[in-house]
């Protein structure tokens, strides 16, 4: 996003677009060696972008005055006049190879082993700027014996949320720990292969593909480290498993509701179905009630092994504790409660009733009749695919039409 804080641009579009990178526009740049003003807001805009995994690149940076300050706030990227005018692309190559200050530091290699301007080769600099910088794997270098990280790269700068990395233990920067981690392979790294293997790391919330070896370096014995993010991966053959998944429960469901002729005998085994397939506590169907108008009753339910059935406390449940719930289906939507704590204040009737029955998440939907909402099934503390309503969705668009079928036989 270019000329990022100025016209349309805005905080709310780095989540709308899943934007990769901000321009700073030149207007906070601009003489900020003589205003706290912008020192202080272009330092939060930089910190924000950190958390969200977001670069920052600096533009219009004119003067040394204003790239020193800028330095102190390390931001990704930095464009301006200070470094070149706009050249034709033949002389843009072989001027960045000569002005690289990508990430607001030079090369760590190159500052631990210092090389001749003479001996520095345009491609060096073409695979600094590509690989190290561009990479989404986490790249690291530590010295083996005092644990100090002499490089990270931006996209382990993101990951792990720091700038100031320098001098600065592995262990902490990495792992968040005050102390050498006990599965720290130092000790059997060679210089001649990499050592691999898969590892989770609780303070990112990540799991990796991991590869080390041994560099000697300026006099120094120095870990490199490459880490690959596998977590998305398996996000993504989670969510396939997830869907052949569904899409056999689907089949299950029609061949039940459309074979089973007891309708009593069919919403059970749906409902079966749908419990064991989000790994819940209970699923559940609720009709109105027929002895007190405007209240609601569970009429149908399944539990897990060792669950405690909560049906015969759930008749007549007051119109009050289902108004929230009556509003959004109303609206064709779902209720979907990941953590009930907040309900204690804006519904407590609600939160009471689910601590009551030991719910601490739900998922629920309605079963919409012309516009009426004629029942509504749910799951109980679902442990599998607990974001994704569409199973319970297609389930009551199925019990509905066969609770027609069920009128029609019975008039």
């Amino acid at each position: 996003m270019d000329d990022f804080g100025t016209g349309y641009s805005s905080l709310g579009w780095l989540k709308e677009l899943s934007i990769d990178e901000i321009k700073i526009d030149r207007c906070f740049v601009r003489n900020i060696q003589h205003s706290a003003y912008n020192l202080r807001l272009l330092s939060n805009i930089i910190e924000l972008a950190d958390s969200g995994q977001v670069r920052v690149c600096c533009k219009g940076v004119e003067t040394a005055e204003e790239l020193a300050v800028l330095e102190r706030l390390h931001p990704d990227r930095y464009q301006g006049y200070f470094f070149a005018r706009p050249v034709p692309p033949e002389q843009f190559s072989v001027q960045k190879s000569r002005v690289d200050v990508s990430g607001g530091e030079r090369h760590a290699l190159s500052a631990l082993q210092p090389l001749p301007e003479s001996e520095l080769r345009e491609d060096y600099f073409e695979f600094e700027h590509m690989i190290l910088e561009k990479t989404e794997d986490i790249l690291s270098l530590c010295d083996v014996q005092t644990y100090e990280v002499y490089y990270l790269n931006p996209a382990g700068r993101r990951l792990f949320g720091v700038r100031d990395y320098r001098g600065r233990k592995c262990y902490k920067v990495l792992r968040g720990r005050d102390a050498p981690c006990e599965i720290c392979p130092n000790a059997i790294l060679r210089h001649d292969s990499f050592h691999t293997w898969e590892d989770w790391n609780s303070y990112c919330d990540r799991h990796f593909l991991l590869k080390s070896k041994l560099l000697d370096m300026g006099g120094r014995t120095l870990r490199l480290g490459v880490g690959m993010d596998i977590t998305r991966r398996e996000h993504v053959s989670r969510k396939t498993q997830e869907r052949l998944d569904f899409a056999r429960r689907i089949t299950g469901y029609v061949d039940v509701l459309h074979r089973q002729q007891d309708w009593g005998r069919a919403v059970s085994l749906v409902l079966a179905s749908a419990g064991e397939f989000y790994k819940a506590d209970r699923a559940y169907l609720f009709e109105p009630s027929p002895r007190k108008p405007g209240f609601w009753d569970n009429t149908f339910e399944w539990c897990a092994p060792g669950i405690t059935p909560q049906k015969e406390f759930l008749q007549r449940v007051p119109p009050e504790a289902m108004a929230r719930w009556m509003e959004l289906f109303m609206s064709q939507r779902s209720i979907i409660i990941y953590n009930k704590e907040p309900l204690r204040k804006i519904a407590p009737l609600e939160w009471e009733m689910l601590t009551s029955q030991d719910v601490q998440r739900l998922i629920a939907v309605p079963l919409m009749e012309e516009g009426r909402v004629v029942g509504f099934i749910g799951v109980d503390n679902p442990r599998y695919a607990i974001e994704d309503d569409t199973q319970v969705r297609v389930l009551a668009s199925f019990l509905v039409v066969r609770f027609q079928r069920e009128k029609k036989s019975s008039s």
